[in-house]
């Protein structure tokens, strides 16, 4: 999910991203494993219990902390999420695979790009990957075009290592960048292939 939220002393709002792992009991009760950038800084957050009602329209209420989460469902465990707090934070929520998810759930190719920037800051990207699949480490190169405040980017090197846990969160990865040349994708790199996987 992504929003524009307030951060301390900050005048205005900064952008914020969240990304996650939240699984339901099917009886109105869930839990939820994230990562953040809270106030331009990494935060994790793992097993924070929630509750939530569906009707029967597909429209779902969700309390997590005392804030509130919309969402609309199109399909079993898929659809569209947003905030009613002053960050309006917003974003899809897709089925997670069955079973554990590791380095080899991600190998093969990958088409990837910044979606929906919620302010000029946010540095904006598209590109094709590829991740090899190996543990405990894995890489995964590729070609970006990136637009950022210092000007645009066409063809840059993509280089990158990964690893992906089945714990606290099944599916959650890790991404450092090892390409001089995009230092612009420094703050968020996302790919999609049946899982949401940001750093």
């Amino acid at each position: 999910m992504t929003g524009l939220a307030t951060c301390g002393n900050v005048t205005g709002k900064v952008p914020k991203a969240v990304a996650g792992v939240l699984t339901g009991n099917g009886a109105g009760s869930f839990s939820l494993s994230f990562d953040e950038n809270f106030c331009h800084a990494a935060n994790s957050v793992t097993a924070t219990p929630g509750t939530y009602t569906v009707g029967s329209n597909g429209r779902t209420t969700m309390t997590l902390n005392g804030d509130g989460i919309i969402g609309y469902l199109v399909g079993a465990n898929e659809g569209f999420l947003i905030t009613i707090d002053p960050a309006v934070l917003s974003g899809f929520g897709e089925p997670q695979a069955a079973g554990a998810l590791t380095n080899s759930a991600v190998a093969g190719g990958y088409a990837g790009v910044a979606t929906d920037p919620t302010a000029f800051s946010v540095n904006v990207f598209s590109g094709e990957f590829s991740a090899n699949g190996a543990s405990p480490t894995g890489n995964l190169t590729g070609r970006v075009d990136i637009g950022d405040a210092s000007g645009s980017q066409s063809g840059a090197s993509f280089a990158a290592t990964y690893s992906v846990s089945s714990s606290p969160a099944n599916g959650r990865g890790t991404v450092n960048l090892t390409a001089q040349t995009v230092g612009a994708l420094s703050r968020m790199s996302c790919l999609r292939r049946n899982l949401l996987w940001c750093r």
